[in-house]
């Protein structure tokens, strides 16, 4: 994970940048899903399902034979091998109903209750559109002041930890950069006039929150700003949806 905050170069001679200390700063709580993790891992599609179906199709199959057998020695192995290819077979199909339902396409990413920033101010997300497996997603935020007067924003954790991005896949979390951040924060206090905006870059490195790397599928990303000078509350960004091919 790679981050950085950056001014614009025709900023004007009136903005400021000043830090306070706030005290302890305890991460966003975590709105991980295991199962969501498992799908969106690098493992190929349909072999969770797989794995699943074949283990519980070969038990029953077992228990099949053993309950309608009726001479001593029963040969369960064809009743476990049959059992678990209709199994397996049933647990790629499901998986591959889970991955496709609509009911599951990510539409608003994994934060709930976005609250877009108070006018005037705007909280713009990029990303590219399609990026190819294994290389980092940039990811653009620019906070920007559309008013006539100028304003005075503070966003705690410095350069670092000033902006949270969530990714997710099938409407549940899948990475959340400051999941697992916890430690004493600066305020990070900006003046911005008319036009003017903060920057904040960051990569993702198509990890899950528990470090495995993640596999070809569709993506969301939003960006929440935790900003406490101007509007009191965090402010969410707008969701921008990617292809990870």
């Amino acid at each position: 994970m790679l981050c950085s905050l950056s001014l614009p170069s025709g900023v004007a001679a009136s903005q400021e940048l000043t830090t306070a200390r706030i005290g302890f700063a305890p991460p966003l709580q975590p709105r991980f899903s295991a199962a969501a993790a498992s799908l969106a891992s690098g493992r190929p599609h349909g072999l969770v399902g797989a794995v699943i179906g074949g283990i519980l199709g070969g038990a029953l199959g077992y228990f099949r034979v053993a309950m309608f057998c009726e001479i001593p020695d029963c040969d369960h192995t064809r009743g476990v091998l049959t059992g678990a290819v209709i199994g397996a077979g049933l647990g790629v199909f499901a998986e591959f109903l889970y991955r496709n339902a609509k009911w599951e396409r990510p539409q608003s990413g994994a934060l709930t209750n976005a609250i877009p920033p108070p006018p005037p101010l705007s909280l713009t997300l990029e990303a590219p559109r399609e990026v190819e497996v294994g290389r980092p997603v940039p990811f653009h935020l620019v906070l920007r002041n559309n008013g006539i007067d100028s304003i005075t924003v503070g966003v705690p954790g410095g350069p670092h930890q000033a902006a949270d991005f969530v990714v997710s896949a099938f409407g549940r979390e899948v990475w959340e950069m400051l999941r697992h951040s916890t430690s004493l924060d600066m305020l990070l206090a900006a003046r911005l006039a008319p036009r003017d905006s903060l920057v904040f870059d960051t990569s993702w490195l198509q990890n899950n929150n528990r470090g495995h790397h993640v596999g070809r599928g569709e993506f969301v990303v939003q960006a929440v700003l935790l900003e406490q000078t101007y509007s009191h509350r965090p402010i969410f960004s707008n969701t921008v949806a990617f292809r990870i091919r």
